[in-house]
């Protein structure tokens, strides 16, 4: 009996990971949808940066807020979506999306119902997608301050936002320089038995802070759990050629 509830439970965790690493993978089914319901919008847009949109509607359901609103050379959303995924102690964040083409960029505005005695306005966060075709991969950064208000006061407590992203491409690159190859290459681990060097891979951290100053410091520290991460997550596309495997091996077993 011990022996096969020892097997069971291996069965069952082994069925977990399968679980989480299927949810984070995203299909050329995926990114086609995502570019069927946005070119109409947006026109014809680089695979990659493609690729891009659709990790963001992955975790964020981009295509269920659709930007269709245009303003200037933009393109948001009407109004503000909830999600899910986006909860902080019990509260209902929202979400707003624009959509700049030339060059793609993301605006996020986040709206956060907060209890009566303060209230945080977030300033749109502008996420700046840096596409290195030399190195094969697609960075996203952005930063954006929140506005706090308690008890009619500002300067008693702030907010920032943040991002930090990644998208891998193309495992061959950069040609010129092998460590940093393999650094990116080394970057992404699926939690499944086997080698991870050639995965065409992404990260996403969206992470929101409200602070509260401290006396007698006069420093801010985050105020109960509104110091979070909204969106940590990491996935895969597919897989690139076996010589990335190859690569990674023949520059570790030369230390």
């Amino acid at each position: 009996m011990a022996t096969i509830s020892k097997t069971l439970l291996l069965l069952m965790f082994c069925c977990f990971l399968l679980e989480q690493n299927t949810a984070n993978f995203i299909s050329r089914r995926e990114v086609a949808r995502v570019q069927s319901r946005l070119r109409g919008l947006l026109g014809n847009i680089p695979l990659h940066k493609l690729e891009v949109l659709a990790i963001f509607d992955k975790h964020l359901s981009l295509t269920r807020c659709l930007p269709t609103k245009r303003a200037g050379s933009c393109l948001e959303s009407p109004d503000y979506c909830s999600h899910p995924s986006l909860r902080v102690r019990g509260m209902n964040l929202k979400v707003k999306f624009g959509i700049c083409k030339n060059p793609l960029r993301i605006i996020i505005r986040l709206q956060l119902k907060s209890p009566w005695y303060f209230k945080v306005v977030f300033r749109p966060l502008v996420i700046a997608i840096h596409s290195t075709s030399r190195e094969g991969v697609i960075k996203m950064r952005g930063a954006a301050k929140g506005d706090v208000k308690v008890l009619g006061f500002f300067g008693l407590m702030k907010g920032q936002l943040n991002i930090n992203g990644i998208l891998r491409y193309d495992c061959t690159k950069p040609t010129y320089n092998q460590a940093l190859r393999v650094r990116y290459n080394t970057g992404y681990n699926d939690g499944r038995p086997g080698l991870d060097y050639n995965k065409l891979y992404y990260k996403l951290h969206i992470r929101m802070e409200v602070k509260k100053k401290r006396f007698p410091c006069f420093c801010y520290r985050c105020y109960k759990d509104y110091c979070r991460d909204i969106v940590k997550t990491q996935g895969h596309f597919g897989t690139g050629p076996v010589s990335c495997i190859r690569d990674v091996r023949n520059y570790y077993s030369r230390f």
